[in-house]
């Protein structure tokens, strides 16, 4: 796995960077802003999201549609393999599980692409079908798994909304939340939980946190855009002490160190 497919494939793939020599979060991101690696796409990270059984580096493990392992090893060895898997699964997502009954297709699709509140209302009337076959009895049955792997997924949606408010990401977090309005409305069972993620992210508690961010979200489009010249350390710093305390100011001195370690 590498940029160059996060590049090519774009928001159909999730690419996570994991370090696993022992060097800092800090130290990683100093060396993605030397090599001009940061502010793309793929995510850096030095937690282990997902256990390797591959040996040396660089190793990779893909995920597919579900979450399941599907291809690990060394990818300068594999470009070929990784690129026609992570092409299968875009096919999975974009047309439904090959296995799965026709009419469960399409609310597949909808699951996969966040549209919750879609794909439940459509299980939950497959569900309802009078069973007269065998061959029914089986659809209502999937149906009826299905709605408890819609409701799942939607309920982690919300999870990452409020993971992301915790860490100070509000503008992250409010693109996030206005598509839940969206994917989710009508999932009466999720809407108290939306209002409270709403309450949080919009209270006057953190209307300074979200001012900070908002202003830092510039030298970061102008530091990752237009390389590390465009924003002296000096200006960081300013920013670091004026909003100190905040989220966004911790965020501004690991962005000093990586640019100090830079030069």
């Amino acid at each position: 796995m590498s940029l160059k497919d996060q590049e090519a494939f774009g928001d159909d793939l999730a690419v996570v960077f994991v370090e696993v020599q022992g060097h800092s979060i800090e130290e990683v991101e100093a060396f993605g802003m030397k090599m001009g690696w940061l502010g793309g796409k793929s995510h850096w990270t030095t937690e282990r999201v997902v256990a390797s059984n591959a040996k040396g580096i660089p190793n990779f493990v893909l995920l597919d549609v579900e979450g399941r392992r599907i291809l690990e090893g060394n990818p300068l060895a594999m470009k070929k393999q990784i690129e026609e898997a992570i092409a299968a699964q875009i096919a999975i997502r974009q047309k439904g599980p090959a296995d799965v009954a026709k009419e469960l297709k399409p609310v597949w699709r909808d699951t996969y692409k966040g549209k919750f509140a879609a794909a439940m209302q459509a299980a939950q009337k497959l569900a309802l079908k009078p069973v007269l076959e065998e061959e029914a009895a089986a659809l209502v049955e999937a149906a009826t798994k299905l709605i408890d792997e819609i409701g799942g997924r939607a309920s982690r949606s919300l999870d990452r909304v409020g993971r992301l408010i915790d860490g100070g990401f509000y503008a992250r977090a409010s693109e996030l939340l206005a598509d839940a309005d969206k994917n989710l409305d009508g999932m009466q069972d999720l809407d108290a939980r939306r209002a409270e993620l709403r309450t949080r992210l919009e209270s006057d508690e953190l209307e300074s946190e979200r001012a900070a961010e908002k202003a830092l979200l510039k030298f970061e489009r102008a530091l990752f855009e237009k390389g590390s010249d465009a924003v002296p350390a000096k200006a960081l710093q300013k920013f670091a002490e004026k909003h100190a305390g905040t989220k966004a100011a911790t965020r501004a001195q690991r962005l000093i160190a990586a640019l100090g370690a830079k030069t």
